[in-house]
């Protein structure tokens, strides 16, 4: 597939209500797989058993980012130097996003240990949805 087509494809998938719905389902893909994935593995599932949904997880990450970027991840750049936005509210939603990332974990051991599935999926929310706005908040895209 020539490059100009490719960039088509990705312009018309990543704008509009079908690139928006598309993302929205790769992060709730991401979120349902990872959530089982840890709730097998949580209940002594077998690696082969829990494989097919870390694929499931890292595939709706690379869709997502594909929707965001047009590629499946970001190209290296020579400044990697993390630096908050002058925006008070974009920095408010990197550290909104931070803090729902950091809280994902105990809610996930607490969900684990309970035998919580639902609670689970709350954390997972919170991790992926974090990274979602935390990103978003300092570079302006989700992914």
């Amino acid at each position: 597939m020539s490059s100009q087509h490719s960039e088509s494809v990705t312009a018309r998938l990543s704008s509009g209500r079908t690139g928006q719905a598309l993302f929205l389902l790769a992060t709730m893909g991401n979120i349902g797989s990872s959530t089982t994935l840890i709730w097998l593995a949580a209940n002594g599932a077998t690696v082969v058993a829990v494989l097919p949904f870390c694929a499931v997880t890292w595939g709706c990450y690379f869709c997502g980012h594909y929707l965001v970027d047009g590629e499946l991840v970001d190209r290296t750049t020579a400044d990697r130097s993390l630096s908050l936005p002058g925006s008070t509210g974009l920095r408010a939603l990197a550290v909104v996003g931070l803090g729902s990332m950091v809280l994902a974990f105990p809610t996930g051991i607490v969900a684990v240990r309970n035998g919580s599935f639902p609670l689970l999926v709350v954390s997972l929310t919170l991790f992926v949805g974090g990274y979602n706005v935390g990103h978003y908040g300092l570079t302006l895209k989700p992914l």
